[in-house]
């Protein structure tokens, strides 16, 4: 255990210093000091001091004079920021899709794994910017604009503007990268996407157990829920879990490991699903769709499900679970229908069958 605890702290410490590593570095620029919306025309190069009749804007509209080497390299620099973004951004969105398409995997994990896939491009980006920063060039971008002022690279340049527009200057220790909402975007698709898409491939299905004793659902192999008894209608009965879209093999068994029910199953996105497995041929289900204030159309309409199957997928959302949509006590279905999903022995239900 206390060599598993250091190697974990080990992993720890590696991750970190990788990750700080990868950020943008600091290092230091000379600081002109005050708030600019312009500065005087200055006919030098703000990187290689070369002269040059050509600029760039940096901040609010304020010019900075570059040569065309240095706006060459500039534009090189941000079609790479732009293409690395790119990257993040279809990296996250194809590990969303993918990710939530698995069949069985935990939605925690699909996230996690959305965010790895969302980070590393990013990461990558920002290693190769900074080997890229430490190659010996006179060219690039050189002026950024701060919180204080100006920041330069080029100390001569800086004195030079502090000269001609009377500012102080001072060095400073900065650490200047991407902009955090260019950088989080592939991270904010993975947070946003990832339980959305997973909702759809994962819809929920509601697992009742009318037998004697309690019973143990699987899903192809997979252990979905262990499920209480209940024997009359009730809101909290059974047991809510999601199973991933498609055909899948549902079956019910004891604690003892005998089976109670096994079914074929057509899961269907959009869909309520109900599976009922060893239920009594006495007992039926029906959807119940009852208006309410304004919407009160007289009797609840009931369409009963096929008596024969343990297994439902029903087109309709489910508003109200095992009570009478007239008592609930919920008020957000004032003013509409409200479709409930009802249980009671069979002679009691009347209707049409619906799949």
């Amino acid at each position: 255990m206390h060599s598993l605890l250091l190697f974990g702290s080990k992993c720890v410490r590696k991750t970190a210093h990788f990750i700080s590593h990868s950020l943008p570095a600091s290092r230091d620029y000379w600081v002109v000091s005050g708030r600019f919306d312009s500065i005087p025309y200055m006919p030098i190069c703000a990187s290689c001091l070369a002269t040059t009749e050509l600029g760039r804007c940096e901040g609010k509209g304020v010019v900075i004079p570059y040569c065309s080497a240095c706006l060459s390299s500039i534009g090189r620099t941000g079609v790479g920021n732009l293409a690395w973004i790119l990257a993040e951004i279809l990296s996250s969105m194809t590990a969303c899709a993918f990710l939530a398409m698995l069949p069985w995997v935990s939605e925690g994990a699909a996230i996690g794994f959305a965010l790895a896939f969302a980070v590393v491009p990013w990461l990558t980006g920002q290693i190769w910017k900074n080997y890229s920063e430490r190659l010996p060039s006179r060219h690039g971008k050189a002026v950024f604009a701060i919180a204080e002022g100006l920041a330069c690279r080029n100390a001569e340049w800086a004195t030079q503007l502090g000269n001609r527009v009377g500012a102080n200057v001072h060095s400073k220790r900065l650490r200047i990268g991407t902009k955090l909402g260019w950088a989080s975007s592939g991270v904010l698709i993975a947070l946003l996407a990832t339980p959305w898409l997973f909702e759809i491939f994962h819809p929920y299905v509601r697992i009742v157990n009318l037998t004697d004793d309690v019973i143990v659902a699987f899903a192809d192999g997979h252990k979905l829920a262990s499920v209480q008894l209940t024997s009359s209608e009730n809101p909290s009965a059974g047991s809510l879990t999601r199973i991933p879209l498609g055909q899948r093999r549902l079956s019910a068994r004891r604690l003892d490991g005998t089976i109670v029910d096994q079914v074929l199953a057509d899961v269907i996105a959009g869909h309520s699903h109900l599976f009922a497995p060893g239920r009594p041929q006495s007992i039926c289900f029906w959807v119940e769709r009852t208006g309410l204030g304004r919407a009160r159309d007289g009797l609840a309409q009931r369409e009963v499900l096929a008596p024969l199957a343990s297994f439902w997928s029903i087109k309709s959302d489910i508003d109200v679970w095992f009570e009478p949509a007239s008592g609930s006590s919920s008020t957000h279905f004032t003013g509409s229908v409200v479709t409930a999903l009802r249980q009671g022995a069979c002679p009691s239900a009347g209707g049409a069958n619906v799949d």
